[in-house]
């Protein structure tokens, strides 16, 4: 780009308010505008046309760190430049009061240019947990995609798992296992590839491996690639693939080369006309032929491929597995080969691709080589990056209070069934928890007077106040309703009534205003001390007893459970 075009340019987007900074294919600057020294205030009169990307990165994080993350800044600067090279879709940050949204696009012949743009911080940085039906955002997955309790039954699945596995259109599988809908399907068919119940064997094996990717045949030829996560809570979340196409494609290949070594222009063909990237390499590496969709992928054209080396293309990760394979390849110990990694284009951004690897033997060929296909999923890691930003949505939608913020009843009694993780000595007696029983003074009068819209607010204030003792060993939950529960690991028993004591007063200083009033509150708490073995139902009830008594008292205050063993009570006398 001539340096006139390229100021025109950036003067074009300072109208706009769009920030512009240029860098050629060694990452070295090139150019910016006013905008950018406006978003950047750190670059001013100190950015300069030659200066490498490290060096802006440098001032950049510079500006934004502080003194505990210094040390750390020639990491977050390598990392920078690896996204530089490598982003394909927008993504935002924060910078001195700004919400900034990126975009980085390489251009043919000049290098590689990023652009800024402010946008509303008010809808970029929301931490709300998403409302409504949590199948619709499964339903928004391009690929099949399901979710299983601990013991593999289904709980949801979107209508694009049922396409795939021959469901019809709204049929029921929630409570039904996979092994059983494969099965299902096999029975369906007058002949079998398997004997009775081997899919099902095959499936339930691959499931003890969660995250390793496994395939499942289906009647008709087809095949799923399934990938099976397991979450802490047991759950088994899965991505489901249909690679029909893929294994169609492979067998193809493999086919056309055992009956393609003295037919070298059939062969061509059927690499030219292959619907993904395809080559041929020889045991060293070397590209010997390279069909154009491949080129195409990585930025080049089919006659450069034909000079260079399979490894220059590769992610450094992905280097040794691919020679690895190509040797053993090479030497006949290995018929196939097939690997998720990256591809490296001439611009030098990176592809996510699945290769398969497979011998090739012609007259025109020293040795066995090995015959490359490569398929480009980009589009399908885009999709799997969204579904887990969902299910980690979906996740804490599950254990937090929607209103507050705060834990919910489901994470409180787990917390309770699991003592172990509630600080208790390896060896020994266990030491004394605390469970405290939190219940608002009047807050009916202020829903009755304010309506629920004083009510919820006075509620999420309360929230904060609870969310503020969350510590290590303290955890506050939104039991129901205006009840709170407070769980106290041993480290914290011994100061339980002075946490306590300072959410009370904390709730005591709440007001909300609505229509002219001021809304208040008091609360009264009631606690009780058990150890691990305990019997927490009981428990529960004599901290909600102790409760009681604190409302009958007049409120505003926090009772122990009575009776309390004196050397339980860790010198916390009852009141």
């Amino acid at each position: 780009m001539p340096l006139h075009s390229l100021q025109s340019f950036a003067d074009l987007l300072d109208e706009l308010d769009i920030a512009f900074c240029l860098f050629d294919s060694q990452d070295v600057t090139r150019g910016w505008n006013r905008t950018f020294l406006r978003f950047f205030p750190e670059h001013d009169g100190k950015i300069f046309a030659g200066e490498h990307y490290r060096q802006n990165l440098r001032r950049f994080y510079s500006a934004r760190l502080d003194a505990s993350e210094l040390d750390k800044v020639d990491l977050y600067v390598e990392r920078g430049i690896l996204r530089h090279q490598s982003q394909t879709r927008p993504f935002q940050f924060e910078h001195r009061g700004r919400v900034l949204k990126v975009v980085a696009q390489s251009i043919p012949d000049v290098g590689r240019a990023r652009l800024w743009r402010e946008v509303d911080s008010g809808t970029c940085y929301r931490t709300d947990p998403p409302q409504g039906d949590h199948g619709g955002w499964i339903e928004e997955l391009p690929d099949g995609f399901s979710i299983e309790d601990a013991a593999g039954r289904l709980l949801q699945a979107n209508s694009r798992f049922r396409g795939i596995y021959g469901l019809p259109a709204g049929a029921e599988v929630e409570g039904r296992t996979l092994e059983e809908i494969v099965t299902a399907a096999w029975r369906a068919q007058a002949s079998r590839r398997h004997g009775p119940g081997e899919e099902a064997e095959l499936i339930r094996e691959w499931k003890r491996f969660a995250g390793a990717p496994y395939e499942i045949a289906l009647p008709h030829g087809r095949w799923v690639r399934v990938i099976d996560e397991r979450a802490g809570n047991g759950w088994i979340k899965s991505a489901h693939f249909d690679i029909t196409v893929f294994k169609q494609q492979q067998a193809s290949l493999i086919a056309s080369e055992r009956t393609a070594r003295d037919r070298e222009a059939r062969l061509h063909a059927v690499i030219e006309q292959s619907p993904s990237g395809v080559m041929i390499v020889d045991r060293y590496g070397r590209i010997l032929e390279a069909n154009r969709l491949l080129a195409s992928m990585l930025g080049t054209s089919a006659a450069i491929l034909g000079g260079d080396t399979l490894f220059r293309y590769l992610h450094e990760d992905d280097l040794q597995p691919a020679r690895r394979a190509l040797e053993a390849i090479a030497a006949g110990e290995q018929a196939t080969f097939e690997h998720e990694g990256r591809f490296r284009a001439v611009d030098g951004t990176f592809i996510w691709a699945l290769s398969s690897m497979a011998p090739l033997q012609t007259p025109s060929i020293e040795g066995i080589a090995a015959i490359v296909q490569v398929q480009d999923i980009r589009a399908r890691k885009r999709a799997e990056a969204e579904r887990d930003q969902l299910l980690v949505r979906l996740e804490y939608m599950a254990f937090h209070d929607a209103l507050t913020g705060l834990a919910n009843r489901a994470r409180f009694d787990e917390a309770l069934e699991d003592l172990d993780a509630l600080d208790a000595p390896a060896g020994g007696d266990a030491r004394a928890h605390a469970i405290c029983l939190i219940d608002l003074d009047g807050f009916k009068q202020v829903n009755d007077v304010g309506g629920h819209g004083a009510g919820d607010a006075l509620l999420a204030e309360v929230g904060r106040v609870l969310l503020a003792a969350e510590g290590r060993h303290v955890l506050p939950a939104r039991l129901g309703g205006d009840e709170f529960g407070l769980l106290l690991g041993a480290e914290a028993v011994a100061e339980a009534r002075a946490i306590i004591e300072r959410i009370l007063a904390g709730i005591d200083a709440v007001r909300i205003g609505r229509d002219g009033r001021v809304f208040s509150v008091k609360a009264s708490a009631g606690m009780a001390l058990f150890r691990p073995g305990s019997d927490v139902k009981q428990v529960l009830r004599d901290a909600d007893a102790a409760c009681y008594r604190a409302k009958r008292n007049g409120g505003g205050g926090v009772v122990m459970a009575d009776p309390v063993p004196a050397a339980a009570q860790g010198g916390l006398p009852a009141r």
